[in-house]
């Protein structure tokens, strides 16, 4: 009983921490963190989704970019953030690997739904649907389409981008997801086996997230359901992911 309650007091003061951090660094004159939302086609309701119901509540913290269309990879750089939603035209692999190195730069990439299909790394025709479901043919895998959905689960409860996530409900909508990252290299904070519904990596100074699901559907999947403060949760996590950015020692240097 003692040691729970050292550790909640741990836990209480190293978000206090935190927040002080985040707080402490703007007044002294830091610069927001810059983020860029990148889609087209349907990644166009998903960065507005983000940009309305995230940022624009964090606006003390980010700034950001909507791009409706295709960021190019020499363009990464002036972002500490790049989500990328649906794309519909991909990056070719030597792209993808000016893609990686802004991320071992110290760069933030977020990938959305089936985002990890747009980044190749090799040389593939357009029609070519044989080289296009191998993960190795991609940067970080191959996402999976899980008909019906699957119903997910908490493997990282600690996990910083968990925190205050289940405060709106216990048992939300958004656990039953349909598009997965299968990635045993990856942390797997909620998931399934090894298939990812929200998950990170490191990778050379800089760390990249997946979200599996699209804030936009599951706004859309809330309404319908008669329980629209469900998805709250799930804003919850990305609004965690831009306040762990602004803490990151190589915010505003990729």
């Amino acid at each position: 009983m003692m040691q729970t309650h050292s550790r909640e007091i741990r836990k209480i003061a190293h978000c206090v921490l935190a927040f002080l951090a985040v707080g402490a660094s703007l007044a002294f004159g830091a610069e927001p963190l810059s983020v860029a939302l990148v889609g087209d086609g349907y990644g166009k309701y998903e960065v507005n989704a983000i940009a309305k119901n995230v940022l624009n509540e964090l606006d003390d913290i980010c700034s950001y970019q909507v791009v409706e269309g295709r960021l190019g990879p020499e363009e990464f750089g002036q972002y500490d953030v790049v989500v990328l939603a649906r794309t519909v035209e991909s990056y070719g692999p030597g792209e993808s690997r000016e893609i990686e190195k802004y991320v071992t730069s110290g760069g933030t990439l977020v990938l959305i739904g089936v985002s990890p299909r747009s980044l190749f790394i090799v040389d593939v025709g357009p029609n070519d649907g044989a080289v296009r479901m191998r993960n190795d043919s991609f940067l970080f895998g191959s996402t999976v389409f899980e008909e019906g959905g699957k119903e997910a689960s908490v493997f990282q409860p600690d996990s910083p981008l968990l925190k205050d996530v289940f405060a709106h409900g216990s048992d939300p909508l958004w656990m039953m997801g349909t598009v997965f990252l299968p990635n045993p290299d990856w942390e797997n904070i909620i998931g399934h086996n090894q298939n990812i519904l929200v998950g990170r990596t490191s990778l050379g100074k800089g760390s990249v997230y997946f979200f599996g699901s699209e804030l936009f559907r599951l706004i859309k999947a809330a309404n319908d359901a008669g329980r629209p403060e469900d998805v709250q949760g799930w804003i919850q996590i990305l609004k965690n992911l831009f306040r762990q950015a602004a803490l990151s020692p190589h915010h505003s240097n990729p």
